[in-house]
């Protein structure tokens, strides 16, 4: 952000933050800022309270808001950054995406920030199993159930195998709309927003800039966007009085 703005970002909304540990970590990171984390879910909602309780001092707590609400909704004040984490953004069908870019656009400063976490490659077009472990002994199982190439879209679910007990079979369920690059940027065009960048992580971990379609069998990755400039040039000087305002509560 601040190689693209020129200065630092300061406000965050995490949209399907689910337990919000990008806004919690937000706010806990620099006393300037603030963060909303917006989601549906009652559950994860509670959970994220407890856990700002537990995890941040009074005055971290007082920078975050909470919001059950559809992310689709008009927005409540203007953020530095948006951030659709997860690739959650892609269980959306086109009307409702677009619906949610061009809200999210209208929620940007002039000079701000959407990001969309971005995952694709041939290996999504498929039927296949991927087992993992975490360092805490934790195994969960990535199965991709069915692809409708037709649709191009992807019916997934994640099971859990604990270090005790029998495995927690379908867990989280998902049906991931698959677009190309061509087809997302034409969306977020739509939405009003403009000098779309594809950051995608290599084996370092590292995000890199990528000019086309990545060939990689599978990838993920940032897709960022910015709101279109005004015909008088970037606009963020002629409304930066709007920055640095307060979130209400």
């Amino acid at each position: 952000f601040l190689r693209r703005a020129g200065r630092e970002a300061r406000t965050l909304r995490e949209d399907f933050a689910g337990t919000a540990r990008v806004s919690l970590a937000w706010v806990g990171s620099d006393d300037e800022r603030e963060a909303e984390a917006v989601d549906l879910d009652r559950g994860a909602l509670a959970r994220a309270r407890r856990l700002a309780r537990r995890l941040l001092e009074s005055d971290e707590r007082d920078r975050l808001r909470i919001a059950r609400r559809d992310v689709r909704a008009a927005a409540r004040g203007a953020f530095d950054l948006v951030l659709a984490p997860n690739f959650s953004w892609a269980v959306l069908g086109d009307e409702a995406l677009a619906t949610y870019l061009a809200g999210a656009a209208r929620a940007l400063e002039p000079d701000g920030l959407l990001a969309l976490e971005i995952f694709g490659g041939r290996a999504l077009r498929g039927v296949r199993v991927q087992r993992h472990r975490l360092p805490d002994g934790l195994r969960y199982v990535w199965e991709q159930r069915a692809y409708d190439a037709a649709a191009q879209r992807l019916e997934a679910v994640l099971h859990f195998a604990p270090r005790e007990g029998p495995m927690l079979r379908d867990a989280f369920r998902y049906c991931f709309h698959l677009r190309s690059r061509s087809a997302l940027e034409a969306l977020l065009r739509g939405a009003g927003l403009d000098r779309i960048e594809l950051l995608v992580e290599d084996a370092r971990g590292a995000l890199r800039p990528v000019a086309g379609e990545p060939r990689r069998a599978a990838w993920s990755g940032y897709l960022l966007a910015r709101p279109r400039r005004s015909r008088d040039g970037d606009g963020a000087r002629a409304c930066g009085a709007r920055r640095g305002r307060r979130l209400r509560k």
